[in-house]
């Protein structure tokens, strides 16, 4: 599970840098604050890998993490929703990027919850 975790996450930090940089290059209208939640994409899935390299995260970046992935999940199924509107004008990449983004939230939030169980930590006083 850490491994598709982590494979989703390279796939959403390239996709992610990519749009960054195009929102930067064609620059449409809005295409600052576009840019910047593209980069808080690529942000969420660094914090992501950076708590997979540790072997006991501390509960303030898993929290950091977990805000991050319910972040993605809903960004990614707007996007998802929005693409596939009857009424909408199709955009395959923003499916593809907007699907991989939920199930990477999904997949870190399952990851972070088989780490840290609650109720089986065990306390120093036990």
């Amino acid at each position: 599970m850490r491994l598709l975790l982590r494979l989703v996450c390279g796939f959403t930090i390239l996709a992610s840098t990519w749009l960054t940089t195009m929102y930067f290059f064609l620059q449409h209208p809005g295409y600052q604050e576009r840019a910047a939640i593209s980069a808080a994409f690529v942000l969420a899935g660094l914090v992501t890998l950076a708590a997979l390299q540790l072997a006991r995260p501390p509960a303030w970046l898993l929290a950091i993490v977990a805000a991050g992935a319910i972040g993605l999940i809903y960004a990614g199924s707007s996007t998802v929703n929005a693409v596939l509107r009857p009424d909408a004008h199709f955009e395959g990449y923003a499916l593809v990027i907007g699907a991989a983004l939920a199930v990477q939230g999904v997949l870190t939030l399952v990851v972070i919850g088989m780490s840290r169980p609650i109720g089986l930590r065990r306390t120093s006083a036990s």
